[in-house]
């Protein structure tokens, strides 16, 4: 009985997640749209003058900004039809078909297309509709800053949050993961902000209710389809695996015994799948029905273009993404780590930490099912080893004592 009422509560959710999505693609897609027009008109010039992967931070290919997508979701909030802002939410139409998106767009709004859009539905496009709110009020360069603001304000509470219950050498781990994949770009695209926003997002949700597992249960299922909703596959696994991380390393050994965490890692694993997958495939069929055409179809000939490997060997898919590393740095960063362990040796951190191995492997396995896409799109897929180095931080911070401070009762055992 118990199972069947935590059933029901999950499926409720699961549709009234479905309901708001589609309210909040209404809404958005209703909004008036001559001044949210006007701004982006205003910046498609500078874009399509940088192109679509310009290097304006740092001058390599692991930092450069995806242009191309910015362009692409600028194009299909311009090309909206307001006047039936529900189907104009499921097809998410955009003009021209090149692979030069900044310059299709700047053609788009000097009027210069006869062509008829084309319809991008088997995404949700989340992220679409909430920058057209956002345009609605400001315009494109401020957007990018109220994103670089709200990034930071959450790497913050992060460090605020997690920092007490785990300590300094683990909060640095944490910080140097995200640093050592470049994860400052993400803090002002629109392509990367919303897998960044709600990793972190989480992180702190589950840091402040660690004991909570049938809360932190229900919080991998929503954020899984919040991931699906916003992001276009650029890193969602980030959503699933940087937060496992973030639990494991604040898990008290004395309390825990090793079946204790394994089964929440596996039962959580299959949540965040489900959400996932239930909220694209509802994308899929809400498409087909509404549009009057196979979304569903498109979208598997798709998942099966990208989940294979026609012209490359698979581990090249690998190899592909950890060439985008700083090797160097990640060296010395866990170096430092290695030192910090050995001066402080604890023969106990032996009990857990393998566990903190095989959540560093998460991003390869994700590689090597979605080869095509993660060898073709490389230098963004690659942040997914994030959460490899994160891991490999906490597996080595495993044998380190703790000190004990006063509010380190959560602390991993005996660090």
């Amino acid at each position: 009985m118990k199972m069947g009422r935590q059933v029901i509560k999950y499926i409720a959710i699961y549709l009234g997640l479905i309901l708001g999505y589609c309210v909040f693609a209404v809404i958005s897609c209703s909004l008036p749209d001559q001044a949210i027009k006007r701004r982006i008109e205003k910046v498609a010039e500078p874009l399509a003058e940088k192109g679509n992967y310009p290097n304006d931070i740092i001058d390599l290919t692991p930092c450069r900004e995806d242009n191309f997508m910015h362009a692409l979701i600028l194009n299909q909030i311009y090309c909206i039809d307001r006047s039936h802002p529900f189907l104009a939410a499921m097809r998410a139409d955009r003009v021209g078909r090149s692979m030069e998106q900044p310059a299709e767009l700047l053609k788009l709004t000097r009027n210069e297309y006869t062509d008829p859009p084309t319809s991008y539905a088997r995404y949700w496009h989340g992220s679409t509709f909430l920058y057209r709110i956002f345009l609605f009020f400001t315009n494109y360069h401020t957007l990018q800053l109220i994103l670089f603001i709200t990034s930071s304000l959450l790497w913050l509470i992060f460090c605020l949050t997690y920092y007490p219950k785990a300590g300094l050498w683990k909060t640095i781990a944490l910080f140097m993961s995200w640093l050592l994949v470049y994860g400052f770009v993400q803090m002002f695209s629109l392509q990367f902000f919303p897998v960044l926003a709600i990793t972190l997002l989480t992180s702190i949700l589950i840091t402040k209710h660690s004991e909570n597992r049938r809360y932190i249960s229900l919080l991998f299922f929503i954020t899984s389809s919040l991931t699906c909703f916003f992001d276009l596959l650029t890193t969602p696994l980030l959503s699933l695996g940087w937060p496992l991380v973030v639990w494991l390393s604040i898990q008290n050994d004395t309390k825990n015994t090793l079946k204790d965490r394994i089964v929440p890692l596996v039962s959580w694993s299959a949540l965040w799948s489900l959400g996932f997958s239930l909220t694209w495939f509802s994308k899929w069929v809400i498409g087909t029905v509404t549009l009057k055409r196979s979304v569903l179809d498109d979208a598997f000939k798709t998942a099966i273009y990208r989940t294979s490997a026609e012209y490359f060997n698979r581990f090249e898919v690998i190899t592909q993404n950890t060439n985008m590393l700083p090797y160097a740095l990640i060296i010395c960063t866990l170096i430092i780590f290695l030192i910090v362990a050995a001066t402080h040796f604890n023969k106990n951190g032996f009990r857990r930490s393998w566990l903190f191995i095989i959540l560093a492997i998460l991003p390869y396995l994700w590689y090597l099912l979605l080869a095509n896409h993660s060898y073709k799109h490389f230098w963004f897929t690659y942040r997914l080893q994030a959460i490899t180095i994160a891991a490999l931080g906490m597996f080595l911070l495993c044998f380190k004592k703790d000190k004990s401070r006063k509010g380190l009762a959560n602390s991993v055992g005996n660090q």
